[in-house]
């Protein structure tokens, strides 16, 4: 029987993208397996997370049959350093989670009261994501119950709203959409046109933007193209090409949740339409 903040059924990609072959070539089909079963777990209990302490370990690999712990330990090692799922939630929190999880468990349950029962463990992105939702969707209805006489009254005002909110977003924190959020629109748009010999649907465009604006070698390079990008995916997202530093290779992959200043924005945004 599922926990309620659960999901009866996930969809499952039939095409094993470059990451899923390298898991079963290190770990074999039984880590796969246990890759499997840990998002069947994530999934089906909690919805988009999984507390994982030793005791959880060990309950896991009996429930699946493993007489020791160390498969199991040995994958999870693997998958956190691949990235499959999040080293940084999981040495804050000590959960298994990923912004690719949660953004399918956002897609399923889109229409639940209380979607994320445990927010501190939701990327700052999607909670922002659905505050505006709700925001729009409260000023559809609040529109709905007004009178047509007072349809330009209402203009005027939010407006004027606006325009209140506009000089004051120095002081205020930036509600625009953040640095990945643009350039993944971007790429997103670019991709469509393009002839490229990959599937596109392969390609986690949060992963490679995150990618791309946490490198300063990717920012300052003047020949980048979304060719080259597309072509040199797995490699980007790993961090692993010419005069990458230690810091940057380690962390290139990671989902950053910090805050940019406005400032920080316009130079991403300028260094986007050098290269998009």
């Amino acid at each position: 029987m599922y926990n309620k903040h659960g999901i009866d059924y996930r969809p499952e990609n039939c095409y094993l993208d470059d990451n899923r072959r390298l898991l079963i070539s290190a770990t074999g089909l039984n880590g796969y397996a246990i890759y499997t079963l840990l998002l069947n777990k994530i999934y089906g209990e909690e919805g988009y997370f999984v507390k994982w302490t030793s005791d959880v370990e060990a309950l896991f690999a009996f429930q699946i049959g493993e007489s020791k712990t160390s498969a199991v330990s040995e994958c999870v090692k693997y998958l956190l350093a691949r990235g499959f799922f999040d080293k940084k939630m999981y040495e804050k929190y000590h959960i298994l989670t990923s912004l690719e999880i949660q953004q399918e468990y956002e897609r399923v349950t889109t229409k639940r009261v209380n979607q994320w029962h445990t927010p501190q463990y939701v990327y700052s992105s999607i909670l922002s994501r659905q505050n505006d939702g709700r925001m729009s969707q409260k000023d559809s209805n609040s529109g709905e119950n007004d009178s047509k006489n007072n349809t330009e009254k209402r203009t005027a005002k939010q407006s004027e709203s606006k325009s209140e909110s506009n000089s004051n977003s120095e002081s205020e924190s930036i509600c625009e959409p953040t640095p990945a959020e643009l350039l993944s629109q971007k790429l997103n748009k670019r991709l469509k046109n393009k002839n490229l010999k990959i599937d596109i649907n392969e390609i986690n465009l949060d992963r490679l933007c995150n990618a791309v604006l946490e490198s300063d070698f990717l920012q300052k390079a003047d020949n980048l193209t979304v060719d080259w990008l597309v072509k040199h995916y797995e490699q980007v997202v790993r961090g692993d090409y010419k005069n990458l530093d230690k810091t940057k290779q380690q962390n290139s992959a990671v989902i950053h949740q910090r805050q940019y200043t406005k400032e920080e924005l316009d130079n991403v945004y300028d260094n986007i339409e050098d290269w998009i």
